[in-house]
């Protein structure tokens, strides 16, 4: 038996891959999902047309509404269910926001279904490429399920669940006899006997009590913070200083030179609009990746908190102003941009704590005031311009693109992996997810 542990992308691509193969699989999984009462209320969303719905329906899945100056954290019906907020007790963060998952499907329960940029060349002269957004949904219904009803959830978590989600492969997977799925199980440490395998030390989820589990070979696929920590627990020796590599995050208001009316009632999808890429020496000598987001509730109620209740006010900028607002996500892309991982020993049932500490690279703002000049000398071409007033970048670890605390190397040194992602002290116990 083969053992696979986290339901992420990276656990079932690698749990369908050994399938594929012929290989038994076990794949261990903490499994926690959202809260009963937000499914049901997602149950019924979902067997109605959108058009049926009530803003009744609607509310219970509404995310809080955060400060207008902050990066919000992505929720998924409403509920903070994705992110281990327990775990990350035992994580001191300082300039930091790093999250982990014990959710069944990991962060993918939140992903915003971006796949590789598709670029056009209408501003190649100007290092500016840009296309419409490559978007992992079901378009098209099914006699098994829904195609996409353009009903503006995306954001808020999709009724219909056309969005992927690691889920839909797991359901796929468990149909082989080949596979099973083990959820409720945390795990602590991983270890090689002395013989043909190895084992792994789990935590029951919600329950006291632990397990053993051992199979042939042990693949680490718990996400970056998570896979980290078992290899310090399993390893008994920690290093001085590991590094998370980042890419610096932000979102930049933009503000259309047309107005599009009727954009509340409008039947669309709320994910990125088009994928645009900045390729300039002068700014980064890696790409820019910005996604463009149009309308969606989320700016609405911010726009509605803005006018404290007066409704005059609030139909003169939903009229004016709502149907010109634009939103771009971005990342600098490339190496280089590194939170600090100290380990410590700790007597909690997670083990070992992580201390993370991240600083934004001095370029960081120089490079974001000449990413916006470019995209206002270009407002003719794009169709709108930056409000740099409201640009909000994200502290480090936002916007979770994180990976490389064990860098995979042909001829590794102490705490780097080889190409098969295994430290030296293991040969049967693999990473293969964001950690190498």
């Amino acid at each position: 038996m083969y053992v696979v542990i986290g339901s992420d992308p990276a656990g079932v691509m690698c749990a369908s891959a050994l399938v594929d193969k012929g290989l038994p699989v076990t794949l261990l999984d903490a499994g926690r999902d959202c809260e009963p009462e937000k499914i049901s209320c997602v149950s019924e969303l979902a067997r109605r047309d959108p058009e049926d719905w009530t803003s009744e329906m609607l509310r219970p899945l509404a995310p809080p509404l955060t400060d207008v100056m902050e990066v919000p954290t992505k929720l998924a019906y409403g509920s903070d269910f994705p992110y281990a907020l327990n775990e990350l007790d035992t994580i001191v963060q300082h300039n930091a926001r790093c999250t982990l998952s014990l959710a069944k499907g990991g962060l993918s329960n939140v992903w915003g279904a971006a796949m590789l940029p598709n670029p056009g060349d209408i501003l190649d002269k100007q290092g500016i490429k840009f296309g419409q957004a490559r978007l992992a949904i079901k378009v098209l219904q099914s006699a098994e399920s829904h195609g996409c009803q353009y009903c503006g959830m995306c954001l808020e978590g999709c009724p219909y669940g056309v969005i992927y989600n690691t889920r839909h492969t797991l359901r796929r997977l468990c149909a082989s006899d080949r596979f099973v799925y083990r959820s409720g199980l945390v795990a602590r440490r991983v270890g090689e006997n002395n013989h043909d395998g190895a084992f792994v030390n789990c935590e029951k989820d919600c329950e006291t009590g632990e397990e053993i589990i051992f199979g042939k070979k042990i693949f680490l696929a718990c996400g970056t913070l998570p896979t980290t920590r078992i290899i310090m627990n399993s390893v008994g020796v920690f290093p001085d200083r590991l590094s998370i590599c980042f890419q610096p995050y932000f979102f930049l208001p933009m503000v259309s030179r047309k107005n599009f009316s009727g954009v509340i009632d409008e039947r669309l999808h709320t994910l990125a609009q088009l994928f645009i890429e900045v390729e300039d020496n002068s700014i980064s000598r890696d790409v820019v990746h910005l996604q463009l987001y149009t309308y969606n509730s989320l700016l609405r109620r911010r726009l509605q908190a803005l006018t404290l209740g007066l409704k005059p006010v609030e139909a003169m900028l939903e009229r004016h102003v709502l149907g010109r607002l634009l939103v771009l996500q971005g990342y600098m892309t490339g190496d280089g941009n590194e939170i600090t991982v100290s380990p410590s020993r700790s007597q909690s049932s997670a083990g070992v704590n992580l201390n993370l500490s991240g600083d934004l690279p001095d370029f960081l703002t120089e490079s974001m005031k000449r990413l916006c000049r470019k995209l206002r000398r270009n407002t003719n071409c794009v169709g709108a311009f930056p409000v740099t007033s409201l640009l909000k970048i994200g502290v480090p670890g936002d916007g979770n693109h994180i990976a490389g605390v064990f860098p995979m190397r042909c001829e590794p040194q102490n705490w780097e992996s080889d190409r098969l992602g295994r430290v030296s002290h293991f040969r049967k116990i693999h990473m293969v997810d964001g950690t190498v």
